[in-house]
C-alpha cells in the first residue's frame, strides 16, 4: 500500500536483499536546480552512517526516463508511521498517555542528537510524524534523514514549507534555514501533536503555537517549559542544539512521575490494532456472595490470608505466576504478517494490563474486592521473587578509523578502540579522544540491545618528505593524471552591503542572505541582481571542489540631495556630511541612516535607500516634532 505526503509516494518493494522502501519524490521538487546535486551529495556523505534509530538510506536512484523523478531507497522498517498512530488514536477517541509521549520523545531527541554529533553540520531538516516509524514493540525509527540540504535548495518561504511539506522552520531574518535549530523546532512540533492527540493542520502555523500549547491538557510544569523552548516560543530561550534539548528532557522524564518505558507504548499499539481483543464487559446478575480463598491467587498458605466474599459480576484481578514473552498479534496496523525484525515480543504483563484495568473497575463496586487488592499488594514480593530477571544492561561496541583511540563512557576510561563494553540501560555519553580533539557522542542503550558506534577520526597530517633528486632520463613520459576523488561540489559565499540574488542561466540558485551556496565545481557565469535598487551585473568565477569561493559585490554609487528647515547639520551613517542644503551627495546604493541636527530644535532621524534608477531627495522640517 502506498503512503503519500508532500514529498511524494512511498512503497515497500522486494529486491534480492529483502524488503526496501522507495520514496518517489514529486517531480516539482526534483526539477528544482541544485536539488538533485545536494541530495546525492548528502546521501554520499552519510553512506557509512549506521544506527538502530535510523532506517539506513541505501541509494538515490532515477525513475524512468519519462517521469524524470528521483527515488530515495531505504531499508524497510516494519511498523506503523507515527502519523497513522496519532490518527488512529484520534479516530478511536483514545487519549495518548503522557508516558507514551515521553517514551517516544525520549527516543526521538536522543536519535537526533546522535545525528548532529556524528556530522556536526548535518541536519535532518524534515522531522515529522510522517517520517517516524514505531515498531510493534515500541521502538522509534527515523527515516529519510538525507533530505535536509536538498529541501533547503527549494528556497520556499516559511509558510510554504509548512503548508506544502509540513516542515516548520524557525522565524529569523533571511531565508529559511533547515539547520540544527530547525530540527529541534520540528521535534517540538511532533511533541505538540502527541500532546494534542491529533495531526497538525495547515493553519497550525508558527503564529498559533503558543495558543495550541495553552489549549493542551494539563502538563507537568517542567515539560511545559521544555515544550516552550523546543517550539521557539521565545527565541531567546530556544534550545541551541538537540544535545541540550536531550539533557533537559531527561530531567523532564525523571521528575514527571510517569512510566516512560516502552511498555505503555506497546499496550497502546495493541489497543489500536485491528484484531486487538474487545474490552471486557460486566454482565449484570443477581448478587450472590461466593467465598473465595485468596491463597488460590497468591500461592500463600491458606491460613495466612482471609477468605473474601464477592458476587459473580465482580471479577478478581489475575496475577500471572511469571512474566513471559509472547508474540505481538499481526494486524493491518503494522502490515499483513509483518513483525519487528529485531524485537518481536512484548511482556505478557503488558497484555494482561488491559484485563486488569477492567477488573479494577469491577473491584471499585465492592469493598470486598478492595481487600483482595490489599492482600495482593502484600503478597506480590513473594510472587515476583520467582520470576526470571529481565535484562537491565546492553552492549556497546566502538570502532574508529584509525583504531587505537582512547575511549571513555560517562567519564570512565574503557581502554583504546576497538572496545566492547556492557552498560546499564539508559542514556550514556561516549567520548573518543582523537589527535585533533575529542568526539562526544550521546547514546541511548536499551535493555538487551547491542549498539555499534563507528567514528571516522581526522588523521594527523605528516610533513612532506624533502624532494629527492630527479633521475636523469632521456625521454620523460607524461604522467598519467590521477583520477579525481573527493567532493564534486564547492560553495560560493556572497558579500554585499545590500541584498542580491545569484542567477545562473536565468534560474535563481541563492541569495546573499545565505552563508554559502552549493554549486558544482567548475566555471560559472553568474548574474548578480537587485531589481529594487536597479542593480544588475555579471560575474564569471571558477569554483574549486570542496572549497568556498568568496564573491564580493562592490556597490556602485547613487546620489542624494538633502535639505532642512530652518537648517541642520547632517551626518550619514555616523559620519559628518556638512550643513544643509547639500546637493548631489554621492553614496553607495542601498540603505543609509541620515540624521538632521539643529542646536535649538533637536534632531530627526531617517532611513533612506539609494538606487541607480533616479537621484534621491530628502528634506526635514525640524520645527515639527
Amino acid at each position: 500500500m502506498a503512503f503519500h505526503d508532500g514529498f511524494g509516494e512511498r512503497r515497500t518493494l522486494e529486491d534480492a536483499s529483502g524488503s526496501v522502501d522507495h520514496l518517489r519524490l514529486r517531480r516539482e521538487l526534483s526539477t528544482v536546480p541544485s536539488f538533485e546535486f545536494a541530495l546525492r551529495e548528502r546521501a554520499s556523505r552519510l553512506v557509512q552512517f549506521r544506527h538502530p534509530a535510523f532506517a539506513r538510506v541505501r541509494s538515490i536512484e532515477c525513475g524512468s526516463a519519462t517521469d524524470n523523478t528521483l527515488i530515495v531507497v531505504s531499508d524497510h522498517t516494519p511498523g506503523v508511521r507515527l502519523a497513522e498512530l496519532i490518527a488512529r488514536a484520534e479516530a478511536s477517541g483514545v487519549l495518548i498517555d503522557l508516558g507514551v509521549t515521553l517514551c517516544l520523545l525520549r527516543q526521538l531527541v536522543s536519535a537526533v542528537s546522535i545525528l548532529h554529533e556524528t556530522a556536526r553540520d548535518v541536519a535532518h531538516g524534515a522531522i515529522a510524524p510522517d517520517r517516524l516509524i514505531v515498531t510493534p514493540t515500541g521502538r522509534l525509527v527515523v527515516t529519510e534523514y538525507v533530505l535536509g540540504s536538498a529541501l533547503e535548495q527549494l528556497l520556499f518561504s516559511r509558510d510554504r514549507y509548512w503548508t506544502e511539506l509540513r516542515i516548520p522552520v524557525p522565524r529569523a531574518a533571511g531565508l529559511a534555514r533547515l539547520d540544527h535549530q530547525a530540527d529541534v523546532l520540528q521535534i517540538g512540533v511532533v511533541a505538540l501533536s502527541l500532546v494534542l492527540g491529533r495531526r497538525m493542520k495547515d493553519d497550525d502555523n508558527a503564529l498559533k503555537l503558543n495558543d495550541l500549547v495553552a489549549s493542551a491538557a494539563p502538563l507537568p510544569e517542567l515539560f511545559r517549559q521544555w515544550l516552550h523552548r523546543a517550539l521557539h516560543l521565545d527565541p531567546r530561550l530556544a534550545f541551541p542544539s538537540a544535545m541540550e534539548a536531550r539533557l533537559s528532557f531527561e530531567r523532564v522524564v525523571e521528575e514527571s512521575g510517569h512510566d516512560a518505558s516502552p511498555a505503555p507504548l506497546a499496550a497502546l499499539l495493541l489497543r489500536l490494532a485491528d484484531d486487538a481483543p474487545a474490552p471486557l464487559k460486566l454482565v449484570p446478575s443477581q448478587p450472590r456472595p461466593v467465598p473465595v480463598a485468596v491463597s488460590t491467587l497468591t500461592g500463600l498458605p491458606p491460613e495466612s490470608v482471609p477468605v473474601v466474599s464477592v458476587t459473580p459480576e465482580h471479577t478478581l484481578p489475575v496475577v500471572p505466576e511469571q512474566t513471559e514473552l509472547v508474540p505481538v498479534p499481526n494486524s493491518s496496523m503494522f502490515g499483513r504478517g509483518q513483525a519487528d525484525p529485531e524485537e518481536t515480543e512484548v511482556p505478557s504483563d503488558v497484555l494482561a494490563a488491559r484485563g486488569r484495568s477492567y477488573s479494577l473497575m469491577a473491584a471499585t463496586a465492592c469493598a470486598g474486592v478492595a481487600a483482595v487488592g490489599v492482600v495482593l499488594m502484600v503478597a506480590w514480593p513473594r510472587i515476583s521473587a520467582g520470576k526470571p530477571a529481565s535484562p537491565t544492561t546492553g552492549t556497546l561496541a566502538v570502532t574508529t578509523d584509525p583504531s587505537g583511540a582512547p575511549a571513555s563512557v560517562d567519564g570512565v576510561s574503557q581502554g583504546v578502540t576497538p572496545i566492547t563494553v556492557t552498560l546499564n540501560a539508559g542514556a550514556h555519553t561516549l567520548t573518543v579522544h582523537g589527535e585533533h580533539g575529542d568526539r562526544i557522542v550521546p547514546l541511548m542503550i536499551a535493555a538487551g540491545s547491542q549498539v555499534a558506534q563507528y567514528l571516522d577520526l581526522p588523521k594527523a597530517v605528516l610533513p612532506a618528505p624533502p624532494p629527492e633528486p630527479a633521475p636523469v632520463v632521456l625521454v620523460a613520459a607524461p604522467p598519467t593524471p590521477a583520477p579525481q576523488e573527493g567532493p564534486l561540489a564547492g560553495w560560493v559565499s556572497v558579500t554585499s552591503r545590500f541584498d542580491v540574488q545569484l542567477l545562473e542561466e536565468g534560474k535563481l540558485i541563492g541569495t546573499s542572505e545565505s552563508d554559502k551556496i552549493m554549486v558544482a565545481a567548475g566555471k560559472h557565469e553568474f548574474e548578480v541582481v537587485n531589481d529594487e535598487l536597479g542593480y544588475r551585473a555579471k560575474r564569471t568565477v571558477q569554483v574549486v571542489a570542496g572549497k568556498v569561493l568568496g564573491l564580493t559585490i562592490d556597490a556602485p554609487k547613487g546620489t542624494i540631495a538633502l535639505n532642512a528647515i530652518p537648517w541642520a547639520e547632517v551626518t550619514i551613517d555616523g559620519e559628518r556630511a556638512g550643513e544643509t542644503p547639500l546637493g548631489n551627495v554621492s553614496l553607495p546604493i542601498g540603505a543609509h541612516d541620515v540624521v538632521f541636527r539643529n542646536p535649538e530644535l533637536g534632531e530627526q532621524r531617517y532611513r533612506v535607500s539609494l538606487t541607480l534608477k533616479a537621484p534621491a531627495r530628502l528634506s526635514a522640517d525640524l520645527r515639527k516634532k
